[in-house]
């Protein structure tokens, strides 16, 4: 998961990760507000959230992808891994997130 500031920057960084085959689905989420420090003082922010599925051995890929396309000083990728997920999940996840070969979704 990241945050950026742009509806536009979100859903680029959803296509663009899922287009690279670096997560198999990808949400942008918003707009929601939350606050945080900014200087000395605690400020309302505005953020669209990008919500990726991907796989343990993608993960590094997918966070420098992520980073590198943010747009933004501080790319916060967060990582939350799953815990258990029914096998059928898990089996679509890693072949919509393999390099190459046949899709499942075609």
């Amino acid at each position: 998961m990241v945050t950026t500031r742009s509806r536009r920057r979100a859903e680029t960084l959803a296509r663009s990760a899922v287009e690279s085959r670096l997560a198999a689905r990808a949400h942008a989420a918003g707009p929601n507000h939350g606050f945080q420090w900014i200087g000395s003082a605690v400020a309302r922010v505005r953020e669209w959230q990008v919500w990726c599925a991907t796989t343990e051995a993608r993960y590094d890929e997918l966070a420098a992808h992520l980073a590198a396309n943010h747009g933004e000083q501080l790319a916060d990728v967060v990582r939350i891994a799953i815990d258990a997920a029914p096998p059928q999940y898990l089996l679509w996840l890693n072949a919509e997130t393999v390099s190459t070969g046949p899709r499942t979704g075609e």
